[in-house]
């Protein structure tokens, strides 16, 4: 299984289970416009339900729909993480919105500077 049919799969499990989640990570970059390759899948899910998501996950591989992190809380977990590669999907997400004609490069650099 591909990373994108895995993503459906995870994402369709954890909707069918009734678990409330978010795509974060490089995943989330790229849905916002920055294309950046990856190898892994990162989701947010409250600690409660954690290990019944697990659980789930581990069951079924029906696709679908995607639930991503918004893109403010996005740049702002990059933002906290301090890494390079964290700091460049900042960039890179600033400039897929200006490159769409969108506002909200300014909001990013403010993020960055907060």
């Amino acid at each position: 299984m591909n990373l994108v049919d895995e993503l459906h799969a995870v994402c369709a499990a954890l909707v069918g289970a009734g678990i409330r989640h978010a795509i974060c990570g490089g995943i989330a970059v790229t849905i916002y416009g920055a294309t950046r390759t990856t190898k892994d899948i990162d989701m947010l899910v409250s600690p409660d339900d954690l290990e019944r998501a697990l659980e789930v996950v581990l069951v079924n591989t029906s696709a679908g729909p995607l639930v991503v992190v918004a893109r403010d809380v996005l740049i702002r977990m990059k933002r906290m993480s301090g890494r390079p590669q964290d700091a460049a999907d900042i960039t890179a997400v600033g400039h897929a919105l200006c490159s769409r004609g969108r506002k909200a490069f300014n909001d990013l650099a403010e993020h960055q500077r907060s």
